[in-house]
């Protein structure tokens, strides 16, 4: 039997604690928001169309007064409750 000792990729490397690495902030990283910080959706207070097409809501979060737009596609996986009542409070049944 051969033993191989393979170096850790940068990618794979570890604190010595055993945790993950460190984040590393790299020139064209964009940092976390909404979401990605772990924040609930409250309420959507809008839609619009993005440059490329794409529907926006605009999100305002749970115990914060502040506002981000998020793609319609993630909103629906995050926060589809929050979308529903988004829709039901603006359709008008004639």
């Amino acid at each position: 039997m051969v033993k191989v000792n393979k170096k850790p990729s940068r990618s794979s490397e570890t604190k010595k604690d055993g945790g993950p690495p460190p984040e590393k902030d790299s020139p064209g990283q964009v940092p976390a928001a909404g979401f990605g910080k772990g924040l609930q959706a409250e309420k959507i207070v809008g839609a619009t169309e993005g440059d490329d097409g794409k529907l926006l809501f605009m999100v305002k979060w749970k115990d914060s007064d502040a506002t981000e737009l998020v793609t319609a596609s993630e909103a629906k996986v995050k926060c589809p409750q929050v979308v529903i009542s988004f829709y039901e409070g603006i359709i008008k049944w004639e």
